[in-house]
C-alpha cells in the first residue's frame, strides 16, 4: 500500500512540476514576445514592397511617391513607417543608390514638385521636413517639396536628393485628422 501512495505521490509532484514548466514557459513567451520580433513599422527591404502597396492603398497620394521597390544596388537602407506617431503619420525612406537613379526619381516626380531648395536655405517654415537622413556633406542637398504639401493641415511630402553622398530619401508627415 506504500508503494502505491509513493508512485502516486511521484506522479503527481512530476505532473505539478511538468504544468509549472510549460505555464512558465507560456508566460516568458508571452512577455517577451516583442523583444525577439522585428518592429512592422521598419520593413526590410525584401518585405517594403508589400509594405508600401499597403500603405499606398491606405494613403494614396500622400506616399504614392514612394518607389515600389528598393533598386537592387541600394545599401544604407533605412525604411519607417510610423503610424500615430503623437497625432502624426511619419514615412520615411532613405537609401543610398547611384546618380542616375536619383536624376530618374526626380524626373519620374517633375510634375509633383511644388519647389525646389538648397538644403542649406531651408528656413523655419519647413521645419517639419525631418533631419533623419543623417547625409554628412550637405552642399550638394536638395530638397524637393511636393504640390500635395499642406502646412497650414500640418503635413508635407518630398524627396531629399543627395548627389554627392548618392542617398535618395523620400517622406511624408501628415496629421491622421486630416
Amino acid at each position: 500500500m506504500k508503494k502505491n501512495n509513493l508512485k502516486k505521490i511521484i506522479i503527481c509532484i512530476i505532473s505539478f512540476l511538468v504544468f509549472i514548466c510549460i505555464a512558465f514557459s507560456v508566460f516568458i513567451g508571452y512577455t517577451t514576445k516583442g523583444l525577439f520580433e522585428r518592429n512592422p513599422d521598419t520593413p526590410t527591404k525584401n518585405e517594403y514592397p508589400f509594405v508600401i502597396k499597403k500603405y499606398i492603398d491606405r494613403y494614396g497620394n500622400k506616399i504614392g511617391f514612394f518607389p515600389d521597390t528598393i533598386p537592387d544596388n541600394a545599401n544604407d537602407y533605412y525604411c519607417l513607417f510610423e503610424d500615430n506617431f503623437d497625432g502624426y503619420n511619419i514615412h520615411h525612406l532613405r537609401f543610398k543608390t547611384d546618380k542616375k537613379y536619383i536624376e530618374n526619381t526626380i524626373n519620374k516626380n517633375k510634375d509633383k514638385i511644388y519647389q525646389k531648395i538648397e538644403y542649406d536655405k531651408i528656413d523655419d517654415y519647413y521645419k517639419l521636413i525631418d533631419d533623419s537622413f543623417d547625409i554628412e556633406d550637405k552642399s550638394n542637398t536638395v530638397v524637393y517639396i511636393l504640390k500635395d504639401k499642406n502646412f497650414d493641415r500640418d503635413y508635407t511630402s518630398g524627396i531629399i536628393t543627395s548627389k554627392a553622398n548618392e542617398i535618395v530619401f523620400f517622406y511624408a508627415s501628415f496629421n491622421l485628422e486630416y
